[in-house]
């Protein structure tokens, strides 16, 4: 009997002379929510009876008991723990204070019986909190809604829920109970009334699921006096990012009544850098001197000497803060504007490799899976890079409408290296290039699983190191694709070097915006697997 544990999915196997049974759960069970598990044998069994329960206390919960017609059929299984599977009978043991962290998955079967723990989480479902505006008065009505959904994204209507108004002294000043059935669609509406003398600051809307149940959202919202603008500040730069080689910036500050004619009078504009996850320092601000508005101002900021003042240092992911007070000629009334919109950037584009493998087998394609985004984190879709390999020649790619890019057919270009490096970078910033280390794998046996592009379309393909001439010492391979922690589909191979299918629409929709694909198989007793993400 063995176990692992990949990624999202948790997998118990065990085999009797070269038949397996097996069961995948995902690595977390969601307390009060349905999971699917996909309980399956290898082999040449027939008609064979596995049992999945959970265990906890000596309690069997949700016991399932499945007939597998053969290998070729894997029956997905639902299961569900509740609040009461855990507690009922046992809230006033002190020895049980404490929520369990695990529950044991066990599986019985023709060959054999195994038993693992898995995490409990008590987080399930989704909440939205909104409110009808961001900014409120004293004595003043919060219309509160909180839309509770599951882990299908559909209603939850049999949940106890309370919705909060938080004071910033963090004191509870208002609740609102839903009971359980109360609600029919899965949104949840209440009033709160601020004080007549409130804390100033950011309050919070809580909204949390009741019973045993730990998950909760929150919503933020300002409470102060308010006094009605006569006119608005905007400030704009006509740019996203700043670049070591810039030598200046221009900046505008536009100011308009609330009924749409331009402001007379004067703008100033200060100037700040605020790095990234930290707070602005106020003494270091740089002021420019005031100009004359008439709807507008241009300002002209030189980059050497905004860094001067701030160090000298070119301080990139940093942010430039913009400020301005306006002062209307006629009045003297003022009015002021911000803007955090301009990053400082060595490069205004950067890569994303995390959803590709850092390790690659020996005679098999690699497929490398980049992203590619402009510096404030928007996808670079329809943009030229180049890729290197062990520092080879460039080869110039496209990535796609949303900055995608699946790159095919990567070999080492000497075969005896136990290491192969990849570079990604912008054509014009090869010093911001973007590096992946590849280590060689070299397990005895080997599948890799991956998503590929073939004639157009998209496919699912696993190659393994199979011998067909010795396909009975193999179990076959079952591949899965999961999203969210749900099973979306699944195939079964028997013993193949490079089995593949088409990935259907309704899968993509399903899956989107990611996914993972995981397959596995057994051979004298081993189980043999890997895993990826996919876009």
């Amino acid at each position: 009997m063995g176990f692992i544990s990949i990624l999202l999915f948790a997998a118990c196997i065990s085999s009797v002379k070269g038949n397996y049974q097996y069961v995948l759960a995902p690595n977390v069970i969601r307390l009060e929510n349905e999971e699917t598990l996909l309980v399956g044998i290898f082999g040449d069994g027939k008609n064979q009876i596995v049992t999945v329960y959970f265990e906890y206390l000596k309690k069997h919960i949700s016991k399932n008991m499945t007939t597998i017609k053969d290998a070729d059929h894997p029956v997905e299984v639902t299961i569900k723990i509740t609040g009461d599977d855990l507690f009922k009978d046992i809230d006033a043991s002190p020895k049980l204070k404490e929520k369990p962290k695990t529950i044991k998955l066990v599986c019985e079967g023709p060959y054999g019986k195994q038993v693992r723990d898995i995490a409990l989480s008590y987080t399930p479902g989704y909440l939205i909190v909104q409110t009808d505006k961001p900014l409120y008065n004293p004595e003043e009505k919060v219309n509160v809604r909180v839309l509770a959904m599951d882990e299908s994204m559909k209603p939850i209507k049999d949940k106890q829920l309370a919705i909060d108004l938080i004071s910033p002294t963090n004191m509870t000043v208002g609740r609102i109970s839903f009971d359980p059935g109360s609600n029919k669609n899965g949104f949840y509406k209440g009033q709160f009334e601020i004080p007549p003398f409130p804390d100033f600051g950011t309050w919070t809307i809580k909204a949390k699921l009741g019973g045993k149940l730990d998950t909760y959202a929150i919503a933020p919202i300002d409470v102060r006096e308010f006094v009605l603008p006569t006119f608005g500040v905007e400030i704009s730069t006509g740019r996203e990012y700043i670049l070591p080689n810039h030598t200046k910036i221009d900046v505008t500050v536009s100011a308009k009544y609330v009924y749409g004619k331009p402001v007379d009078g004067s703008a100033g504009l200060e100037i700040n850098i605020r790095k990234k996850g930290d707070v602005s320092d106020p003494k270091r601000v740089l002021t420019i001197g005031r100009k004359p508005l008439n709807g507008s101002a241009d300002f002209e900021v030189p980059i050497a000497k905004l860094l001067q003042s701030f160090g000298g240092q070119f301080p990139a992911d940093a942010v430039l803060e913009l400020s301005s007070t306006v002062y209307e000629s006629a009045t003297g009334k003022e009015e002021s504007g911000a803007d955090d919109s301009v990053m400082f950037v060595n490069c205004p584009f950067k890569f994303d490799l995390s959803r590709s493998k850092t390790t690659y087998r020996e005679g098999f394609y690699y497929y490398i899976q980049i992203k590619m985004l402009h510096a404030n984190g928007q996808p670079a879709g329809r943009k030229l890079f180049n890729l290197t390999i062990d520092g080879g020649s460039p080869n110039q790619h496209l990535t796609n409408e949303d900055g995608h890019y699946l790159a095919a057919h990567i070999q080492p270009e000497n075969q005896n290296l136990k290491r192969m490096k990849i570079k990604v970078y912008d054509p014009a910033f090869e010093n911001c290039a973007h590096e992946l280390v590849l280590e060689q794998y070299t397990g005895e046996r080997q599948i890799v699983v991956e998503k590929v592009e073939k004639e157009g379309a998209s496919f699912i393909q696993a190659n393994t190191d199979i011998n067909i001439k010795q396909a009975d010492k193999y179990s076959g391979i079952l591949i899965l694709i999961t999203a969210r922690g749900k099973i979306v589909q699944t195939k079964y191979f028997p013993p193949f070097k490079t089995p593949s299918f088409k990935l259907e629409q309704d899968v993509m929709d399903k899956v989107s915006p990611v996914g993972r694909v995981f397959a596995f198989m057994c051979t004298n007793a081993q189980l043999v697997a890997d895993s990826s993400i996919f876009m």
